[in-house]
């Protein structure tokens, strides 16, 4: 991983996307979490509520004897129902009932939903704390969808435990309770798909944009290199985004420059070395008619080492104008 962020500005880049991405989910995931929670107490309340207020009317029209059918069957995983004498004056002790009502196993069933239904109440009740006292609410007189008195207990001591209980026409009390433990669970598997897809769609674009950064910044350097080496380099394209554009742009400026600089250079060498032939053609004609044999050696030597070195600058100049193109040999 350190050899890629070193080396590589394309993983360097879906390095960045995916740690932006990780950073941004977690940030939604809090800040929804709790909404999500509150969203779905909501709904399992005002279903709660409806249920238990359709049950009360469906009890004021039966008979006596068919109300322990009807609160039977009306028994869901997560909810019971029973009736009693009085409401519930206690809230302490009314509580310690209703999570022993949520722990009886629904009758009438059997086999694996037997099992799954009656687990899930329970499943709540093993992990209520008895000892929080709840909290109630009077309806009384509230309006839609009680107009008889009925009472809302909040179970802080089951996870997501609620109670309700409304009186009915023969001044007996149903009651209802409703605890449903939920998952700890956050990472679910749609999220984990989802997570997964953007991160690879990001991870497709990232690559993509780094290789365009990259493809233009890579010519840049092979034209840096081959124009170090003396080497004849044509111009770089100037496209792309402006800095990209801008920089292509300073690259061919810098060469044409020194191109320039190189070329007026050779030039005032070549002339220089072309202008010396004269002075030295006539030194030599001079050393010529030295009567010391020695001294006249000794001159000439000089002026030929002059000249040799005056005809290699003009061979640099001539060999430097017509440059062959750099081959792998």
């Amino acid at each position: 991983m350190t050899l890629l962020w070193r080396r590589s500005l394309a993983a360097r880049f879906l390095i960045l996307v995916l740690l932006a991405l990780a950073l941004s989910q977690a940030i939604t995931f809090l800040i929804s979490w709790d909404e999500r929670g509150q969203a779905l107490h909501a709904a399992a309340k005002g279903e709660f509520v409806s249920r238990t207020s359709s049950l009360a009317l469906l009890l004021d029209t039966t008979p006596p004897s068919l109300r322990p059918d009807i609160l039977n069957v009306s028994g869901t995983a997560y909810t019971r129902f029973w009736t009693s004498d009085d409401g519930p004056n206690n809230p302490l002790a009314w509580q310690q009932e209703a999570l022993t009502e949520l722990a009886k196993p629904l009758p009438g069933i059997a086999g694996k939903y037997a099992a799954y239904m009656n687990g899930q109440a329970s499943t709540a009740v093993d992990a209520a704390d008895p000892s929080v006292p709840p909290r109630m609410v009077d309806l009384s007189g509230s309006g839609q969808p009680f107009s008889r008195p009925a009472k809302f207990i909040y179970m802080d001591a089951a996870p997501n435990g609620m109670g309700l209980s409304v009186r009915l026409d023969d001044s007996t009390w149903l009651n209802a309770a409703y605890a449903k433990a939920m998952p700890n669970a956050f990472w679910m598997t749609q999220s984990a798909i989802s997570l997964a897809l953007t991160a690879l769609i990001l991870s497709a674009i990232a690559i993509f944009g780094a290789q365009a950064i990259a493809r233009p910044l890579r010519r840049l350097a092979n034209a840096a290199e081959l124009f170090g080496r003396g080497e004849a380099v044509p111009r770089l394209p100037e496209s792309g985004p402006d800095d990209i554009r801008q920089t292509a742009e300073a690259f061919n400026r810098m060469q044409e420059r020194l191109q320039r600089f190189v070329e007026d250079r050779t030039r005032m060498l070549a002339a220089i070395s072309h202008d010396l032939r004269t002075p030295l053609t006539s030194l030599r004609l001079r050393a010529e008619f030295v009567q010391d044999h020695e001294l006249q050696e000794k001159m000439l030597k000089t002026i030929e080492e002059i000249q040799t070195m005056t005809e290699a600058a003009l061979a640099f100049a001539r060999e430097d104008a017509t440059v062959e193109e750099t081959r792998t040999v």
